[in-house]
């Protein structure tokens, strides 16, 4: 689903080109992340393909953009942080470019997937969904198999087209993608999972 005129002015590709100034922190042949403008909390950075896509089409190849997301998040926010993508006007959604912020933030409660009710599964994924205070729609997704963090965020594998159609198909509105990071001691229990919120206004991402 495209919510941009391909016409539209893209403030990311030009960023990219070198034609508008910001905070650039990391570029290779693939992704640039520079720092959002904003400074709603202490670390704010979004990874940008250098080619211009939707968000489903980021999503369902997320591969590098997603590794160097994780990197970033580790290097410059290493007490916790969140990978976050917006779809839509219901998810606050506001650039046509792709792209994941990386946002030093509380992180979400993780919710244990045996403790809720299940959602969809196949051979790549399970997930389930959990109640929630004020989302109507909330899902915690797992891969099937065994993989640490930073292999995970390098390769998604089909589970990011799998949560966009889910998305798109449960919340015609918008919805977000986000997961948490606290690589803390206390916290190296949390494996990889992407968080799916949707159903209802969403409000803003930080």
């Amino acid at each position: 689903m495209n919510l941009f005129s391909p016409s539209s002015f893209c403030v990311f590709c030009e960023i990219v080109a070198g034609r508008s100034p910001a905070e650039i922190l990391h570029e290779d042949e693939r992704v640039v992340v520079f720092r959002n403008r904003l400074r709603w909390v202490p670390v704010m950075l979004l990874a940008v393909p250098r080619v211009h896509m939707a968000q489903s089409e980021l999503w369902s190849n997320l591969g590098r953009a997603g590794a160097v997301a994780y990197e970033m998040g580790m290097k410059h926010s290493p007490e916790g942080f969140r990978l976050v993508s917006n779809f839509g006007p219901d998810a606050m959604q506001s650039q046509p470019h792709a792209h994941v912020h990386i946002l030093s933030q509380p992180f979400l409660d993780h919710f244990e997937a045996a403790q809720n009710e299940l959602f969809y599964e196949d051979e790549n994924v399970v997930i389930h969904r959990y109640p929630h205070s004020w989302v109507t729609l909330a899902l915690h997704a797992a891969p099937r198999r065994k993989v640490d963090l930073a292999a995970f965020w390098g390769d998604l594998g089909p589970i990011g087209r799998k949560l966009v159609d889910l998305g798109w198909e449960n919340s015609r509105g918008g919805f977000r993608l986000l997961s948490h990071f606290a690589p803390t001691p206390e916290k190296e229990d949390i494996e990889p999972h992407v968080h799916l919120l949707g159903g209802t206004f969403l409000g803003e991402y930080a």
